[in-house]
């Protein structure tokens, strides 16, 4: 498979929201404005807090979703969890919600669900292993019903390191590297992610300023040309990559700016 690019649900509309993650108001009409772009796909997300309204959580939603879906070039439907930022996954709460997300997305032929790990308690031995036992039966659980998970470390190196050789013999397991988040926690990445690249099967894509604020693609600090010469090396990616950028004044414009700047590397 050549490398599918696609771009997170909400960053083609316009809004007067200062939020970038917002849950677009009609989240079809994108699948119109997508036609207007060269990307493959729209990754979907679910909320920090829970929103009944959300296509993926009712049968009627996943049909129409279906139906999107068909008429789009990549065909497998890829959701990023927020309601986990929220909600320790070690949770027994978080982990039925999860399942039921995983129900949801076992309804489509083909899915990866996307997964963040964030919490600034990994380097508590006692606290690390209940978050690898939580991720361990997610796998079992998403393996059973055939959907493909991926998780999002926000962290050190060194952390998705540790998280990783936990499930070195897990297919189902994978990581999403975040290129802009781990600019903010490690700026000297570039050369540090390598042992990582076998676990990657999904990547997010965003620039950051010297602050760490989302900005527009190549207004920021964060080495695209690097970062993709080391992650082509020796062997190329061919995997899904989701623009999580800033939409700008004029979002389609944007998208499409954002494209031309990857592709031209």
């Amino acid at each position: 498979m050549s490398i599918k690019f696609g771009i997170m649900q909400g960053r083609l509309t316009k809004t007067n929201s200062n939020l970038l993650q917002k849950f677009p108001a009609d989240w079809s009409k994108e699948f119109d404005f997508i036609k207007k772009t060269s990307l493959d796909y729209i990754e979907f997300f679910t909320e920090k807090n829970f929103n009944k309204k959300n296509p993926l959580w009712s049968n009627n939603g996943i049909k129409k979703i279906k139906k999107k879906i068909s008429k789009v070039n990549y065909k497998e439907i890829i959701v990023c969890d927020n309601y986990v930022i929220s909600h320790s996954l070690d949770k027994i709460s978080t982990e039925k919600y999860l399942k039921l997300l995983i129900d949801q997305l076992s309804n489509f032929k083909k899915s990866k669900l996307i997964i963040p790990i964030v919490s600034n308690k990994l380097n508590n031995k006692k606290f690390f292993l209940n978050y690898i036992l939580s991720i361990k039966k997610l796998l079992d659980y998403s393996n059973k019903k055939k959907v493909k998970l991926s998780f999002e470390i926000e962290n050190k190196i060194n952390i998705c390191q540790k998280i990783c050789l936990n499930f070195s013999e897990n297919k189902n397991f994978g990581i999403t590297f975040d290129v802009g988040n781990a600019y903010l926690f490690n700026k000297d990445f570039y050369t540090k992610f390598k042992s990582l690249k076998k676990f990657i099967n999904h990547i997010h894509l965003k620039d950051r300023d010297k602050h760490g604020k989302n900005v527009v693609l190549g207004k920021g600090k964060v080495k695209f040309k690097l970062f993709f010469q080391k992650l082509n090396s020796p062997k190329k990616y061919n995997g899904t990559i989701t623009f999580e950028t800033n939409r700008g004044e004029d979002p389609i414009k944007i998208a499409n700016s954002n494209y031309q700047i990857i592709k031209n590397l």
